[in-house]
Parts: structure tokens; C-alpha cells; sequence
């Protein structure tokens, strides 16, 4: 059962050996897996599988599942969730709001999934030329901080949390969520303020990858009302210059391995 989400749970006595408490999965919500046309050597049509062209953001994705009998794959998912809390093992997914498998000008037709269709203007920011605004490098941005958006994001959190039963999420390109319908940056944008302030998230663990493809870098500000955390690409690029040897580097490296105070004291993480 390799690949697959009964397949984590074969593995478990595995990670448990390791002394693993917590598993972040790549992208699950059904994705469009055939977006590309490459192909390998012998010209066979390759599969994307990294995840990140989320068609439908209420479903796992259907190639994870083996679809056993009358197990759909919602129920090999919570399965799988149930099986690794019982012996300890939190669930985190890697989950892609900032934009979809819907592409931009040249992507996708209008209705091929359902945004475009529906309400391009409020599902996407939009330049007052009707061009799709692209801070995620994928062709279009998710207008998150929309009210009606934002209550569908809002609706899309809980049903992880509550009917699938994860216990947080690295959100990609985070700070493109942090942008208003006019795509300029948000102090408090309402979409990350809302379900940080729902009490029902209380236990949820957010975890932001704090930059977009557009230059807003968010590491170390990224509105986190006390709750939460930030992927630290200063640490990243720290050990990578101190690794080379490069000249300078070990203070710097020293002050990222303490925990990078200057940009996560009062009460940052």
C-alpha cells in the first residue's frame, strides 16, 4: 500500500521507532494531476504529483486511497489520522490557499473547475484591467482576504480540523494571503485574523511560510496574533552561507541556532 494513506499507517511502528510525534504531509486535496506534458525517456506522460494545483479544497486526493470495499477515500483518511493519534502521532498538512489549479490568462477556460466560473472577480485579485494579479508565481492569487472568500477559506479549515481530524497546517506562500482585493499588503488581513480568533481552532497549529513570489517577505512580521508560527528562511539562507564557509557567517549562525531572536522575541515563534 505504498503511496498511500493506509500506507502511512503500515509504516507506523516505523516512525514510532524513530521517535517521530508528528508527520507533515505534502499537498492531499485532489490536485490536477495532469497539468504538465512532459514525459519521460521513452516518452511515457509523467504525473505531477508534488500537489500544489489544488482543484477541490474539501477532498483528499483520490490516487492516495485504495479505495478498499465501501472505504471511500475521506473514510482511508481518517483512518489514517485516527490510527496515528493513537499512538501519539500529530497530523500537519501542507495545504495551498494563495492559489489554484485554475492557471491565468493562458491557463485553464473559465468553468474548467469552478472559480473562474463562478465569480472570477471575487475568487481572484484582479487588476482594474480584468488581468489575473500573479504573487504566487502559478498565474493567478487567491483573493483570501475577500469577505465571501474568506468565509469559504474559514469553512475549508474547520472541515480538515473537525471532520478529518488533522491538527495543523503549514500554509504555502502565506504572505500572499496577507493582501487585499487591490493585491497591496494587510496589517491584519481578516482571512489569517479569522481562524486564528475562532475558539474552536484554539488547539490548531498555524504555521506560515511568511513570503509570496512577489517580494512581500514576511519573516519575522508576519501577523500572527500570538498563535503562529513562521517557516524562518533568515536560518535557512543562514546555514547555507555558513555551510560554504562563507566569510562572517559563523556569528550569524550562532544567533539562528538560539532561536533567531531579533525577529521571534515578544511572543513571536
Amino acid at each position: 500500500a505504498g503511496g498511500t494513506y493506509l500506507g502511512i499507517v503500515e509504516k507506523i511502528p516505523y516512525l514510532k521507532e524513530l521517535g517521530v510525534n508528528c508527520i507533515e504531509l505534502l499537498p492531499i486535496m485532489e490536485f490536477n494531476e495532469t497539468e504538465w506534458n512532459a514525459k519521460n525517456l521513452v516518452g511515457r506522460k509523467l504525473s505531477q504529483y508534488w500537489g500544489y494545483s489544488t482543484v477541490n479544497f474539501f477532498s483528499p486526493m483520490n490516487r492516495y486511497a485504495l479505495e478498499a470495499g465501501e472505504l471511500t477515500a475521506a473514510d482511508e483518511f481518517r483512518l489514517m489520522v485516527r490510527q496515528l493519534h493513537a499512538v501519539g502521532i500529530e497530523v500537519l498538512l501542507d495545504v495551498v490557499f494563495n492559489h489554484t489549479a485554475e492557471m491565468g490568462e493562458n491557463g485553464m477556460p473559465p468553468g474548467f473547475y469552478g472559480m473562474k466560473a463562478l465569480a472570477n472577480d471575487t475568487y481572484y485579485i484582479r487588476s482594474p484591467e480584468g488581468k489575473y494579479m500573479d504573487f504566487t508565481g502559478c498565474g493567478n492569487t487567491v483573493n483570501v482576504n475577500n469577505p465571501i472568500v474568506a468565509e469559504w477559506f474559514h469553512k475549508a479549515i474547520l472541515y480538515w480540523v473537525h471532520e478529518m481530524g488533522v491538527d495543523g497546517f503549514r500554509f504555502d506562500l502565506a504572505a500572499a494571503m496577507c493582501r487585499d482585493p487591490q493585491g497591496q499588503p494587510m496589517k491584519n488581513p481578516p482571512a489569517i485574523e479569522r481562524i486564528t480568533k475562532d475558539p474552536s481552532l484554539r488547539d490548531t497549529k498555524f504555521i506560515a511560510e511568511a513570503w509570496d513570489c512577489a517580494g512581500l517577505y514576511l519573516v519575522g512580521n508576519f501577523p500572527h496574533y500570538g498563535t503562529w508560527s513562521e517557516w524562518n528562511g533568515v536560518y535557512r539562507d543562514s546555514c547555507r552561507s555558513f555551510i560554504r564557509g562563507a566569510p562572517g557567517a559563523k556569528r550569524d549562525f550562532a544567533s539562528r541556532l538560539c532561536g533567531s531572536a531579533d525577529l521571534y522575541s515578544n511572543g513571536r515563534k
